[in-house]
């Protein structure tokens, strides 16, 4: 070149995938922003009237989920600004991910087996400290979709290690398993997460854990044969807790049972769903109007909880449903995007399967207000009021964006050092030509 500049062929072929992964990040960023802040909306909205009809404090709920956000931001920017400024984040990563998974464990083993945990509606699912409500459910989600992808892109013994012990005929220690074997440890995992969340009981976050299991195995790189006995597995498990869970939880049974008769049931689950469905259909195209559902005070039972679809729906009718079911596609769709585009194997299957299991969740929370599936007992993502599911949620999508934020930063820095040293070769052979 004219100007005597060198660029490494690293740097060129490394400038279009940071150019994608920045894009990834703009748009996970965005669709983050959107979800909080339409959350927040619907907050609002469920809350203060619903509120004042009852006589309560009217910004009570409000002002808790602002205190929630507001702690949710601060983790979020803390959590990426440490996981790009230590990465690679496998030399730290290995020793805190499987203490935060067996913390969570073990909190979830204690709303179950301690006095702290907080009862409602027939189930403990929560653990209250010093006043403070936890559910440990939520955090357990999320670290089990880490612990297994630590299990599965770290631990075990990549193809490229045994081809070359095969080169070498060499044999390889059995302390870690050849893949494509699963770990047993990954099972054992899984049973634990599932196992201590069902008996709470909470068949709807159980559901939701396994998925996540199944999810982030398949990413992982699953064979067929394992995945079709996986799938089995899960079909089985499904219908046993479908036959068996009603004889020794009884609102399973009545949930189940209005699920499919729902209009020729008069009880509370009943009057529960036909509600909802009446919101939905009131909504019509485009809503009564931001502020203006009536189902919301007081009528529907947990509007503005595990029921706030159909009050949006109301509110905005179908084109805001629509709305709020496409920001959930769109946080799964540019999650596999930035997945895709990331180098290190535990990146692309935490990014991919957080993104999945969000929507996923959401998904099945839309289809219980619908009455496509029976109730589940699951928040929709950012937008129901509570604590733990709101920062669990904003820490996991900043987990994606930091994903990505140090996937550029380390392809940036080989780059520059490729760059570096091919300036460092050229100089020399030019002092040697000179010579």
């Amino acid at each position: 070149m004219g100007s005597g500049t060198i660029t490494s062929p690293v740097a060129l072929s490394a400038t279009p995938r940071i150019r994608a992964l920045h894009g990834s990040v703009r748009n996970l960023a965005i669709v983050l922003t959107l979800l909080v802040l339409s959350g927040a909306a619907m907050v609002y909205s469920t809350t203060v009237y619903s509120n004042i009809a009852a006589g309560n404090a009217p910004y009570g709920d409000f002002i808790r989920h602002m205190m929630m956000l507001g702690i949710g931001v601060i983790l979020s920017l803390a959590g990426i600004a440490a996981y790009v400024a230590f990465s690679p984040v496998r030399r730290w990563a290995k020793f805190v991910i499987p203490v935060l998974f067996l913390t969570s464990l073990a909190l979830v083993i204690l709303v179950k087996f301690s006095g702290m945990g907080a009862s409602a509606n027939g189930a403990t699912r929560a653990i209250s400290i010093f006043g403070i409500t936890f559910q440990s459910s939520e955090l357990l989600k999320l670290t089990l979709i880490l612990y297994l992808a630590q299990l599965l892109c770290w631990w075990r013994r990549q193809p490229s290690e045994l081809q070359q012990a095969r080169e070498q005929g060499r044999s390889l220690s059995r302390r870690r398993p050849n893949w494509p074997h699963v770990p047993a440890l990954c099972f054992a995992a899984i049973a634990a997460a599932a196992g201590f969340t069902v008996i709470q009981p909470d068949l709807g976050s159980t559901a939701i854990i396994v998925a996540a299991s199944a999810i982030t195995l398949v990413i992982a790189g699953i064979q067929r044969t394992q995945l079709l006995i996986l799938a089995g597995s899960l079909v089985l498990l499904g219908l046993s807790i479908f036959y068996v869970a009603p004889h020794f939880v009884p609102y399973v049974s009545q949930r189940l049972e209005t699920f499919r008769n729902p209009m020729e049931n008069d009880d509370a689950a009943a009057f529960q769903i036909t509600q909802s469905m009446g919101a939905i259909i009131d909504g019509g195209m485009t809503g009564r109007g931001y502020l203006r559902s009536e189902q919301k005070l007081n009528r529907l039972p947990y509007a503005r909880t595990d029921f706030v679809f159909p009050v949006i729906v109301e509110e905005l009718g179908l084109l805001g449903g629509i709305f709020v079911l496409g920001l959930f596609l769109a946080l799964a769709w540019f999650a596999q995007e930035l997945s895709s585009r990331c180098r290190d194997p535990f990146h692309r299957t935490v990014a991919a399967a957080i993104g999945f299991t969000i929507c996923l969740q959401a998904m099945v929370n839309i289809a219980v207000t619908t009455n496509v599936v029976p109730n589940s007992g699951l928040t929709l993502p950012f937008f129901s009021v509570g604590g733990t599911s709101l920062i669990v949620s904003m820490v996991s999508v900043s987990l994606i964006i930091a994903i990505g934020l140090a996937e550029i930063r380390q392809i940036s820095r080989e780059s520059r050092l490729s760059t570096s040293q091919e300036r460092r070769t050229s100089t020399g052979a030019l002092r040697s030509d000179v010579g």
